[in-house]
């Protein structure tokens, strides 16, 4: 025997199929449509981020304006974009940049991108750069033209590097002779490992020589374990070389008669073998253990 509720069952449901099927047709005259509307609603925290929202129009100074900008990301909705794009032209520079910092944090949104392009346009270099980076993060491959002209032209080598940083995070391959040409003509080394590090992401081979190049001449750890995750990346799995580098494993054991054997191939594996091989000498880094490791894992 059907249940009583079998019936009201069924109709909610062909209510909702109809409700789905007109709101499609619904003509739309205001700015954010219907499904606009509903993704706001879709994504994080709507809740904190209401709650967020009236914290935000009650700061009163700066510092109070600072921590409720950057409380706005924490949510990672979208209905703080409008109030995070507004705080990118506040008065103070420290708001500006919690803006910035909270955009990072939220979905992709052509509004967002748009908002983070202008301001990585302004020149204001501070701010150009982390914008730069929060395009990067934010993951909006609409962004990668704007950023590819900016690695090409920027007179700040600062804000270059990060747009290379970007591409890189944005898997732009294409920007892969850009970031090598940077990267052979910078002489800061911190800039040279943001493209490193840009090239180890796009598994760019021809970038081989000249990141063993800039590690053999820094002694700095942070810098060197930078550029050998950027070559880990170009033989496998970069959780497995950072496990391995965090552990700190100062143990050779089977390493060379390991790394011997698949240095006679021809491949990047091979390639980045032979490089660990001829640097890992009595008193091996961490970075190149672990990028040994890596590279005997596959």
């Amino acid at each position: 025997m059907a249940s009583p509720y079998s019936l009201l069952f069924g109709l909610s449901l062909l209510l909702l199929g109809a409700g789905a099927a007109v709101s499609r047709r619904l003509q739309v005259r205001e700015a954010t449509t219907f499904w606009q509307l509903a993704n706001l609603f879709m994504h994080g925290n709507p809740v904190k981020a209401l709650r967020f929202l009236i914290q935000f129009n009650w700061a009163g100074d700066e510092l109070a304006m600072m921590h409720a900008t950057e409380r706005l990301g924490e949510a990672h909705n979208l209905l703080t974009s409008q109030e995070l794009i507004a705080a990118l032209g506040d008065p103070a520079f420290n708001v500006r940049y919690e803006a910035i910092h909270a955009i990072a944090r939220l979905p992709a949104e052509p509004e967002l991108t748009r908002a983070l392009l202008e301001v990585m346009a302004t020149g204001e270099t501070e701010l150009s750069i982390a914008a730069a980076r929060a395009l990067g993060k934010m993951g909006d491959p609409a962004a990668v033209p704007a950023l590819r002209q900016t690695l090409a032209t920027a007179s700040s080598r600062m804000l270059a590097a990060n747009s290379g940083r970007a591409l890189g995070l944005l898997g732009d391959v294409e920007s892969i002779p850009a970031l090598l040409e940077r990267l052979e003509q910078e002489t800061n080394p911190h800039l040279q490992g943001a493209y490193a590090s840009a090239l180890g992401r796009l598994q760019a081979t021809a970038a081989l020589e000249p990141i063993w190049r800039v590690l053999d001449s820094t002694a700095e750890p942070t810098l060197r374990a930078e550029l050998a995750l950027a070559l880990a990346r170009m033989v496998g799995d970069e959780r497995y070389f950072l496990q391995q580098w965090r552990q700190g494993r100062r143990d050779v054991g089977q390493l060379r008669p390991l790394l011997a054997e698949i240095a006679t191939g021809e491949d990047v594996r091979a390639a980045i073998a032979r490089g660990c091989l001829a640097r890992l000498g009595e008193e091996p880094t961490a970075e190149l253990i672990a990028l040994s490791r890596q590279v005997v894992r596959g």
